[in-house]
């Protein structure tokens, strides 16, 4: 009830995302992973699809693809935008023209972070995000795991009518054996007559206003043992940009505090 209701208010469980410099922020994290473990690869996902699944032979794509197949339309639209269906209307996949932007004005580190593979990428006022590798997903199968990172775009090719549905993707393979060199990427078209999954890193158009404080409702408590009092917080200015908050004690033999803010 209520109990809960503040405690989720109190943690900002809210997804995060990151300025670049770019024309969109970015996600910390894919969908299917929580903001704390940015370096999973999370759910992946056939293009227009908001579930996760094996993936057969037929087209799963088929009732849409004359909507989308008629050179009028060359972006998901929400209501297939697998973004805005599983976080919110604030968010989207991106379109190939600004993954393409996140390739040509970004640095792109190949690393290793808490055991992941992926790609530190780095915008010029020096903000980054982790792009994790993880495969792509063909019927039951997992295809080039770990190393291969593959992930969707909302853009898809609309001047053939009559041709094959495709859709673009951005990825990044190794021409050799050893995952971390001889690396390539880009973002390509690609059918979507086979099913596939696919990983999906979703951006926002929102504003990133920087947080400059953090306010306690109380800032000295006096308590007998056993006594509890719930802490809350808000951010300076009440309009920035929320992040998460960890509550910890500084001396646990006096007081201890747990996820929510009540001190005991």
């Amino acid at each position: 009830g209520d109990e809960d209701a503040d405690s989720e208010t109190d943690v900002y469980p809210e997804h995060e995302f990151v300025d670049l410099g770019l024309s969109v922020n970015w996600a910390l994290c894919n969908i299917g992973e929580s903001d704390y473990f940015p370096e999973w690869h999370g759910n992946l996902y056939a293009w227009g699809e908001s579930v996760t699944r094996d993936y057969d032979l037929e087209n799963h794509f088929a009732s849409r693809v004359s909507y989308y197949f008629d050179n009028r339309i060359t972006v998901l639209e929400p209501q297939d935008d697998a973004a805005t269906l599983l976080w919110s209307e604030d968010w989207r996949m991106p379109t190939k023209e600004e993954f393409q932007e996140l390739v040509d004005k970004c640095q792109w580190e190949w690393t290793q972070e808490n055991g992941h593979y992926g790609y530190r990428v780095t915008g010029r006022n020096g903000n980054s995000i982790f792009l994790p590798s993880g495969g792509m997903k063909i019927e039951n199968r997992w295809n080039n795991y770990p190393e291969g990172l593959y992930y969707w775009t909302s853009s898809c090719n609309s001047d053939r009518p009559s041709g094959e549905p495709k859709a673009y993707m951005f990825y990044s393979v190794s021409d050799g054996d050893d995952i971390n060199k001889n690396r390539r990427m880009g973002v390509v078209i690609t059918p979507l007559s086979l099913q596939i999954g696919r990983s999906v890193r979703p951006v926002t158009e929102q504003r990133f206003i920087p947080i400059q404080g953090i306010a306690l409702n109380r800032n000295v408590i006096e308590l007998e043992i056993g006594q509890e009092y719930k802490l809350k917080a808000s951010f300076i200015p009440s309009d920035a940009t929320r992040k998460r908050i960890f509550w910890y004690s500084g001396n646990s033999a006096v007081a201890n505090v747990d996820a929510h803010g009540k001190v005991t």
